[in-house]
């Protein structure tokens, strides 16, 4: 195994001893952004981050509680961009609450990944519904438990084991973490540390064959073209 899975396995992090110590019971990592368009989620991002309890959730990410005018600032930015692109802008998406304060709000952070080995549950909330990114294979490697709104994550191997998912709402989110078992946090951290020790992650996520296999892909593609 490479050093890094390996020492975050005989770290501990994928037991559930370690994962009942953590301090922060749910963390979310992500910038309160904007878009110009619908489809996006955005929305949901916000009313999870105003109505979960700030006693549950921590979030950590630029645009939160920032001053009013950061806030617009940013909008306006979006809106420009959005005009000069020619797409028809969304005025309901780019207001995104822009007077709503967040209670669970922390500020930005230099290390993410502190974050999530210091966190049982990691709320990841991709932009929207088409991909997969590096959120979901952060909280995976840190040992926390992903409760995950995005794309069909199974479809890029991962197991479906080792996130939750279809939780949308508070209630849900809050009425699963209060009736978790060991044995079900057990399992979903077994899952995730096999899987990361298996060639499917060493071959498919490892920053050196993920940059190997991009150039492949770039040069199949000029050559093609080309000929």
């Amino acid at each position: 195994l490479p050093l890094k899975v390996q020492e975050l396995i005989e770290e501990g992090l994928f037991t559930f001893k370690n994962w009942q110590k953590r301090k922060i019971p749910i963390s979310l990592i992500a910038s309160d952004k904007v878009s110009a368009v619908r489809g996006n989620n955005y929305k949901i991002r916000r009313q999870l981050a105003s109505r979960l309890p700030a006693s549950e959730l921590s979030v950590f990410g630029d645009y939160w509680n920032t001053s009013f005018p950061r806030k617009l600032a940013h909008r306006i930015a979006v809106l420009k961009f959005s005009i000069q692109s020619k797409t028809f802008p969304n005025l309901i998406e780019i207001y995104g609450n822009l007077f709503q304060s967040y209670g669970s709000a922390r500020g930005t952070v230099e290390n993410k990944h502190d974050v999530v080995q210091n966190s049982k549950f990691s709320l990841v909330i991709e932009n929207d519904d088409n991909y997969i990114s590096e959120k979901l294979i952060d909280a995976l490697l840190g040992g926390s438990i992903p409760i995950f709104i995005g794309g069909d994550f199974r479809r890029v191997g991962i197991p479906e084991a080792s996130v939750v998912s279809n939780l949308f709402t508070p209630e849900e989110i809050l009425n699963y973490i209060k009736s978790f078992k060991e044995e079900d946090i057990s399992q979903r951290l077994a899952e995730t540390r096999n899987w990361i020790s298996s060639p499917a992650f060493l071959n498919g996520w490892q920053g050196d064959k993920v940059y190997y296999s991009c150039g492949d892909k770039i040069h199949t593609y000029f050559r093609n073209s080309v000929s």
